[in-house]
């Protein structure tokens, strides 16, 4: 798999590679939901469940985002500990 902003290798367990992965997971649901013709009930049913999966997908994108943060806040307060000591 490939980062397509920079075009590099990018290992597949990363944090970096979820977000990624869940982004174009959410620009997909988004495309099926905005151009999606709807002429009967069955199709209006996969709408709502593309829009369902797309709620999912934002959901875990952003506990993906929260826990980097938090990730790089611990090692913020680790770094000022060992300044302070």
């Amino acid at each position: 798999m490939t980062a397509e902003a920079d075009n590099k290798p990018i290992e597949p367990t990363s944090r970096k590679a979820v977000a990624m992965w869940l982004e174009e997971a959410i620009q997909e649901a988004r495309r099926k939901i905005d151009s999606g013709r709807v002429y009967d009930a069955t199709n209006e049913r996969v709408r709502i469940d593309w829009m369902k999966a797309l709620a999912r997908l934002i959901n875990c994108h952003r506990k993906v985002l929260k826990d980097a943060e938090l990730e790089q806040m611990k090692e913020d307060i680790e770094e000022l500990k060992k300044e302070l000591e």
